[in-house]
């Protein structure tokens, strides 16, 4: 069991608007993505860096149309971490290849136990028109990860550290065994989030090849927890707080949904590519909660903005452009990448010169980019027609903004030879005030 030592322990977070942390620490966080094809294991990290003891939620959802395959529950010391780790199940309970959970400390998760297979219940329940669905989407996806109060005593005491491990995860059990008494009353013993948890993934456990999570600051208002049982999933990304700061000014938007996600809207992705001696490149674009706006069935016959087409209508594909440049700068107008698009949660986009494009991450890319004979150079990858408003200026309601894009993430993986590295792409934003500036934040 690993203790964090030295940490920065937090007292609270600034209430009133969910917002991007600038330090890597929150009460919210999503990992991009993970994948168990092609060998891997991916070991997701969550640390408690604050002096209270924590209830997290995990949710992790699959690579197609971001359904969840799994959600249980966390509970932290202060300066405690939980490691758990999604490997590859080969013909699994349900007779197809998928992915099982393991665990690797002695953090308390309650009724669980040590591995936990992936399975296909959920999605049948909530998506049971999506054609051919194959518990193989399970084995890439993402992860969410909430904060969903702070437990207080005596309940913490069986969190408290002794000789490396909880106190007595036993009795953690019994809380939300039927008749416990976490499972009459979720709110016993519990009071407001206060942030302070950091994420990340391991590939194959190697400390050299991580992505780090994306951390959320506020996304319960002050005072404010959400304390659920393992297996509920609750909360999600719609629980959170319903106004957002991240553009210089607070933004006021219908549910809290559509808060969080606003701060991922993204215009455009740009990032370098090097091909040279061999070396493979990837692109992992992540299209946050499209399930929400894209998929679900009380939108009727039209997708939510900012997303153009239901996943019903040509499998939801978002057309995007792509534009490949020299080490020069050069526009390259020899490659053909039209047709491009997103159709799913979770890409992995193969980067394509002279040889022919394969995946390190992937059964097969998603998708590939043409560079033609360009062994290195610069990839922007543009959305169109994208944008919504909702979203009105807190400060002035009358006052609408637009913001263009999807809800992008997206990293670079890049490999040569042997063990390989992430990297973050550059995102682009655009948000425009009552259609006044032409070149908005960006």
């Amino acid at each position: 069991k690993k203790i964090i030592y030295g940490m920065l322990f937090l007292t609270g977070i600034a209430s009133g608007a969910v917002q991007r942390s600038q330090d890597g620490q929150g009460d919210a966080m999503i990992i991009p993505f993970y994948t168990v094809q092609q060998g891997h294991d991916s070991v997701v990290v969550i640390q408690n860096n604050s002096a209270d003891s924590k209830a997290i939620k995990v949710n992790v959802r699959e690579r197609v149309i971001g359904a969840p395959v799994m959600s249980f529950n966390v509970y932290l010391a202060p300066g405690d971490e939980w490691r758990g780790q999604f490997s590859q199940l080969s013909n699994g309970a349900h007779g197809a290849d998928t992915t099982e959970y393991h665990k690797l400390d002695s953090s308390c998760t309650p009724l669980i136990g040590q591995s936990w297979e992936f399975v296909p219940h959920i999605v049948q329940l909530d998506y049971p028109d999506v054609e051919g669905y194959s518990m193989t989407h399970s084995q890439l996806g993402y992860v969410e990860i909430i904060e969903m109060g702070t437990v207080q005593p005596p309940y913490s005491d069986y969190l408290a550290m002794n000789n490396g491990d909880p106190s007595d995860c036993g009795a953690v059990d019994n809380l939300w065994d039927v008749g416990g008494q976490w499972d009459i009353n979720s709110h016993k013993n519990m009071s407001g989030t206060s942030g302070g948890l950091v994420s990340f993934l391991e590939l194959n456990a190697d400390p050299t090849s991580i992505i780090y999570a994306s951390a959320i600051e506020g996304f319960f208002e002050s005072g404010e927890f959400a304390h659920s049982g393992p297996g509920w999933l609750f909360p999600v990304f719609t629980s959170g707080a319903s106004t957002a700061s991240d553009v210089g000014f607070n933004t006021f938007w219908p549910n809290g949904l559509d808060a969080s996600v606003s701060m991922y809207l993204a215009h455009a992705i740009e990032g370098p590519f090097d091909l040279s001696g061999g070396r493979n490149e990837e692109w992992l674009i992540t299209v946050l909660n499209r399930n929400e706006y894209a998929y679900n069935a009380s939108q009727g016959s039209q997708a939510v903005k900012p997303f153009l087409n239901l996943y019903q209508d040509n499998g939801g594909c978002e057309n995007l452009e792509v534009l490949v440049y020299d080490s020069q700068n050069q526009l390259q107008t020899g490659v053909d990448n039209t047709g491009f698009s997103l159709c799913q949660t979770t890409h992995v986009i193969a980067i394509e010169g002279s040889a022919p494009a394969t995946s390190n991450l992937a059964n097969q890319p998603d998708r590939v980019i043409d560079v033609g004979s360009l062994t290195s150079g610069r990839i922007v990858i543009k959305t169109v027609n994208h944008w919504t408003m909702d979203g009105v200026n807190e400060d002035d309601v009358s006052q609408e903004i637009v913001h263009y894009g999807l809800p992008l993430m997206a990293h670079a993986y890049h490999q040569d030879g042997g063990t390989g590295a992430f990297s973050p792409l550059t995102l682009h934003r655009r948000t425009v005030l009552d259609l006044i500036f032409a070149n908005g934040v960006d």
